[in-house]
């Protein structure tokens, strides 16, 4: 499946949507994978008989565990009420 094909653009929508996200991070998370393993191929040496092992084991698994998105979450609410009261400081 081609990156620019309207599969693709699709697909990463669906992916967005079902796990509350934005559609380039999806993107870019998919691509940013496939570069590596790109980068990896090119190693490969047919005269040294050589090809390198490459495993994707979350290939179009996106997960978080509940633990780890509590604390993203408690993260960004700090991060804003911080915002909010450095922004109430400098109004006074």
């Amino acid at each position: 499946m081609d990156i620019r094909s309207k599969e693709f653009a699709q697909l990463v929508k669906e992916i967005a949507r079902k796990n509350q996200t934005d559609p380039d991070i999806v993107r870019n998370v998919i691509i940013s994978e496939f570069e590596c393993v790109r980068t990896y191929m090119r190693k490969a040496s047919v005269k040294d008989e050589y090809f390198p092992y490459i495993l994707l084991p979350y290939l179009f698994t996106f997960k978080i565990q509940p633990r780890k998105k509590k604390h993203y979450i408690n993260k960004l609410k700090k991060q804003l009420q911080d915002v909010r009261t450095k922004r109430g400081k400098s109004n006074s």
